[in-house]
């Protein structure tokens, strides 16, 4: 049995109208066992090159949820193996800010949410 991950797509975690230099909403990403050699890390674009952070156990990556274009880096696993991956999303207090990450959980079906 074959695990693929093949068809990912490059994104925003939150996408906003507002287009501003501050950082409003961050994302910040760590994964809960060591995953394979195997596994997709993150891919990610700046000036148009790509590169591959790979996962490390007790590291944390953070990022501008808005500006930072990134996706699973596409792997072939042989066997099942654990790849959890814990993401959350904060924001400032400004109200588009709130709204913008609210906005996206609804359509991710998460149940909870600060309104």
């Amino acid at each position: 049995m074959h695990a693929y991950v093949i068809d990912t797509q490059f994104h925003y975690d939150i996408m906003s109208q507002y287009d501003t230099d501050e950082t409003n909403i961050i994302t910040i990403l760590f994964p809960l066992y060591s995953l394979d050699k195997a596994m997709g890390g993150l891919e990610y674009n700046v000036s148009n090159t790509s590169t591959v952070y790979k996962y490390k156990l007790n590291h944390i990556i953070m990022w501008d949820s808005c500006k930072f274009l990134h996706r699973t880096q596409p792997y072939v696993i042989k066997e099942p193996k654990h790849r959890v991956l814990v993401s959350i999303n904060l924001s400032t207090d400004k109200k588009w800010a709130v709204d913008a990450v609210n906005n996206c959980f609804r359509y991710q079906g998460n149940l909870l949410w600060i309104d």
